[in-house]
């Protein structure tokens, strides 16, 4: 008779599903009651009142995420997913990275899950300080592993009390000099979810003592700002290499730097004072979505905002004025200056700087320092075209708040895929291969991906590939050379590619370039 395998002995420092579906419960309902306490401490990286509710609506999330599932197999990393996707500000995010991988080691014992996640916790950040959520992890974990007895439930205290010292320390200790005399908030919030781990574990303990909440002082909150915005988004992307570079390029333009999960989901965070820079950043290395960008600085609530956009042809000009919009008349494909940013934006409390090109970001970049030295709350969008200016536009709403209305119109520009139609004029190499003077050339996203010797097989070619990728709505834009005959050619493409798109034309008459094309 064959021999059939045992099954693997229980580790006494294990714990079963039930147990993690319980602590997590648990978590979320400590984290409620103290979110108001925690969001009092938060100091570091910047006081803007919201670790609390961050940590606790990033547990909210994964718990969300375990809503569906009746099995136990997997249940830590399907909540480590969920947490992922919808964490929240900086602490949020690390919370999200410590149980990425208490998931990974979960079937080893909860001592090689804390170890675990104390390393993903500090790789996940660019730049660590000590005083924070990651030294209440490393001292959960050391002490969990000094723990002489190995079963579940004298670990989970042993972590508690590591991550409880860590916590109290933080305020003798602190991350930055604002914050002497203040627990940190990361720390205690995390104190909080492990003192959720022991009640569940040994129900004869709660409810845990916990901390006193110590509230910052408003000195305390008055410290330098690392950014005026936090801007955060889901980022799409299987590039190992283009994430890595994201990271770095993020660490140059901000602070409180995270680029953290796996390929192809990443939770993106930085804070800094570029907003549409960071989403730009983010859309060279993947599909940028769920976009959010909050306002760090203080501002007083204003009516009286500004969106401003280039035009560089009459047809343009005439559509984006009758949405509202400034519009900045760039014609012959003129570089616009960093004055006609500044003079446009003259008495507006909020503006939307929204560029047509390359060259015109680089000069609403410069103008933004000046307009915010006049005191207004700023922003540069990250468009590169006309058509993907035309989509954010389109979903500007003044009845919304500045930071709403940032973060959608910036996700807008990073969904609204955009392609030029040119005429080369002298030979080169390209990605699509040689071209000659005089051949058409279709750029999408600034990139030659079409070489051709007749326009419209060229733009119906260009339309194709970017309908290879989806899409729901194709603009059209006319200029010098082009015509409604080769537009209506476009869109009769478009149509055979996808029967539901639905196809806009405008007469733009920008010089230069016969077709501009966008698809969201």
């Amino acid at each position: 008779m064959a021999n059939t395998p045992s099954a693997p002995e229980a580790r006494p420092d294990g714990l079963s599903a039930g147990e993690f579906r319980a602590w997590i419960e648990r978590s979320a309902s400590l984290l409620g009651a103290a979110r108001e306490g925690l969001n009092s401490e938060n100091v570091y990286p910047v006081a803007d009142g919201d670790t609390g509710t961050n940590v606790w609506s990033t547990v909210e999330a994964g718990r969300a995420a375990l809503a569906g599932s009746t099995g136990g197999a997997g249940l830590p990393a399907l909540f480590a997913q969920g947490a992922l996707v919808g964490a929240r500000g900086n602490s949020g995010v690390i919370t999200s990275q410590i149980f990425a991988g208490i998931a990974a080691e979960f079937d080893s014992g909860l001592v090689a899950a804390l170890c675990a996640a104390r390393k993903k916790a500090w790789e996940a950040v660019v730049k660590p300080l000590p005083g924070t959520i990651l030294t209440a992890i490393s001292s959960a974990a050391e002490f969990a592993e000094r723990c002489e007895e190995k079963n579940k439930v004298d670990v989970a205290r042993a972590a508690w009390s590591g991550a409880h010292r860590a916590a109290i320390d933080s305020a003798l200790n602190p991350p930055v000099p604002e914050a002497a005399g203040v627990i940190d908030a990361g720390a205690h919030a995390l104190e909080r979810i492990l003192a959720a781990l022991v009640e569940v574990l040994d129900p004869a303990s709660a409810p845990l003592e916990g901390i006193t909440f110590t509230p910052a002082s408003v000195t305390a909150c008055e410290g330098e700002s690392d950014g005026e915005y936090e801007v955060m988004y889901l980022l799409a992307s299987s590039d190992a290499g283009k994430v890595a570079k994201l990271r770095a390029d993020l660490d140059a333009l901000g602070s409180s730097v995270l680029v953290v999960g796996d390929a192809p989901t990443w939770n993106v965070h930085v804070h800094t004072d570029a907003a549409g820079a960071a989403v730009d950043a983010g859309m060279k290395a993947g599909v940028v979505h769920r976009v959010r960008i909050t306002t760090l600085a203080s501002f007083v609530a204003s009516g009286t905002r500004r969106v401003i956009t280039v035009a560089n042809g009459p047809g343009l000009q005439e559509v984006l004025e009758a949405s509202g919009v400034t519009v900045i008349a760039a014609f012959e494909s003129r570089r616009v200056g960093v004055d006609e940013w500044i003079d446009a934006a003259e008495g507006a409390d909020e503006v939307l700087l929204l560029p047509h090109d390359k060259a015109g970001k680089s000069t609403a970049d410069e103008a933004l320092i000046v307009i915010r030295e006049d005191g207004a709350r700023a922003a540069v969008l990250p468009s590169r075209s006309p058509v993907q200016s035309l989509a954010a536009i389109a979903l500007h709403d003044e009845g919304k708040g500045f930071d709403a209305v940032l973060g959608e119109m910036t996700e807008a520009v990073a969904h609204a895929r955009y392609a030029t139609l040119a005429v080369a004029r002298r030979p080169f190499l390209t990605f699509a291969g040689e071209c000659a003077a005089g051949d058409v050339l279709g750029l999408i996203n600034g990139d030659v991906c079409v070489v051709g010797k007749d326009l419209a097989q060229a733009a119906c070619d260009t339309a194709t590939l970017m309908l290879g990728e989806g899409g729901d709505l194709l603009t059209i834009v006319i200029g010098e050379g082009g015509g409604l005959a080769l537009a209506e050619a476009v869109s009769a493409t478009a149509q055979s590619v996808n029967p539901n798109i639905e196809v806009s034309i405008i007469n733009g008459g920008q010089a230069w370039y016969p077709l501009l094309l966008g698809v969201e």
